[in-house]
């Protein structure tokens, strides 16, 4: 790995370990923004130098994908505003379906991925028939939005089950699996735990460094 990237992953990880300690002091989301929005500017960076690094065209889909993630980032800084919030929902909506595309036709795609997609939108229905989850005046949104990253997430988990040998793929197996966790502890925080500290921060290290993976797969 070239110097400058060895750089920019060091700098990422004091980043992110600055977030998470933001976040378990209970600094509120737009104080923190700003080692946030660094930390999002990273993993797009790293998958641009990538990017150009490579002569597989495919690829600007997935750079298309942590692109829209990072606008997200930047749009939930300022989440205490609705048309904020739902922005930054449509902006990783189309992260997670970019990055789902990218997937299928770069790795293919393995058939048993679809229990865990069932699996996953079983359980966010059964939770909001029983009310454990309130998704309330946004509730579209956040459905279609939890179903495109489940999407991803149930794509990287088999990629990630196939194991080590083609690294690429482990890589952005793990990083789209990680990045699908991270959505689950978010909806977690938001709206079950109801801004539990230590599920945010988990959130924090699982997003993060999956999105960088998904940025070095490239």
């Amino acid at each position: 790995m070239k110097p400058y990237k060895i750089a920019m992953l060091a700098l990422f990880a004091v980043g992110v370990i600055t977030l998470i300690v933001l976040k378990a002091l209970n600094f509120g989301s737009r104080r923190r923004g700003v080692v946030k929005c660094v930390c999002s500017a990273l993993f797009v960076a790293m998958a641009a130098v990538n990017f150009v690094d490579s002569i597989y065209e495919l690829r600007a889909l997935a750079l298309l994908g942590v692109a829209f993630a990072a606008l997200g980032d930047v749009l939930l800084v300022f989440m205490d505003k609705r048309l904020y919030f739902l922005m930054g929902v449509v902006s990783f909506s189309c992260a997670s379906l970019c990055l789902s595309m990218y997937s299928f036709f770069t790795f293919g795609w393995q058939w048993w991925f679809v229990f865990i997609f069932v699996a996953f939108v079983s359980g966010l229905s059964v939770g909001q028939v029983f009310k454990v989850i309130d998704f309330g005046r946004s509730v579209v949104y956040l459905n279609i939005y939890s179903g495109l990253v489940a999407l991803c997430g149930s794509l990287g988990f088999t990629l990630l089950v196939q194991g080590a040998g083609d690294l690429p793929s482990f890589l952005f197996g793990m990083g789209c699996f990680m990045y699908f966790i991270s959505d689950i502890c978010l909806g977690l925080y938001l709206y079950t735990f109801k801004h539990n500290r230590l599920v945010d921060c988990i959130n924090t290290m699982l997003y993060f460094p999956g999105l960088m993976l998904v940025a070095l797969s490239l």
